[in-house]
């Protein structure tokens, strides 16, 4: 096995902060990524999202049906990263907290591809402009979207399964889609 050309592993003394050190098997290490719709492991404001979506040259991810929506849902749903400060992330957890809870937990989600930024009330796709009123899939929760110009982003409530309209600096997760693997080049060591 190569020992790196800038570091070599077999010697190297690394201090992590804030980190879990783990082994993984190469092999699962080496795995190509496979195009698709990959959840970005940190909570992200949505342009943040956009631009990192833009780096990966990937298009962010944009729900357009019951059936695509509740295959991102179960994503979100099995992530550690997603979940909400007290760690819970499982719909059937929401249940267990009093209604002081409730209106925060109900729209726990993350970012569903459409806002409103450029003329309010006119939801588009943030990567082609289409316009959402064109579609027939808009599952906005009742009374939503009512943000006016304050409440530019969309996002997917996993718990109610529905749309909300909020702030764009908020903090949620997203999707950016591959519509190819990335391919990576370690210093040479190792191409994916």
């Amino acid at each position: 096995m190569n020992k790196g050309n800038i570091v070599n592993w077999e010697t190297a003394k690394l201090i992590l902060t804030n980190m879990t050190e783990i082994e993984v098997p190469e092999q699962e290490v080496c795995e190509p990524a496979r195009p698709g719709d990959v959840l970005i492991p940190s909570k992200v404001p949505f342009t943040d999202l956009v631009e990192l979506c833009k780096v990966f040259n990937a298009k962010t991810t944009v729900v357009s049906s019951s059936k695509m929506q509740a295959e991102l849902v179960s994503v979100v749903e099995g992530s550690d990263v997603c979940a909400d400060s007290r760690g819970r992330n499982k719909r059937e957890k929401i249940f267990h907290f009093c209604l002081w809870h409730l209106p925060k937990l109900m729209f726990l989600g993350f970012w569903n591809g459409w806002w409103d930024k450029n003329s309010e009330g006119d939801f588009v796709n943030v990567n082609n402009q289409a316009s959402l009123s064109q579609r027939e899939y808009q599952p906005w929760y009742m009374g939503e979207p009512n943000g006016k110009d304050q409440e530019n982003c969309a996002q997917t409530s996993t718990g109610q399964r529905t749309w909300n309209d909020i702030v764009c600096s908020a903090e949620q997760c997203g999707f950016c889609h591959l519509s190819k693997a990335p391919s990576f080049t370690l210093r040479g060591v190792f191409n994916f």
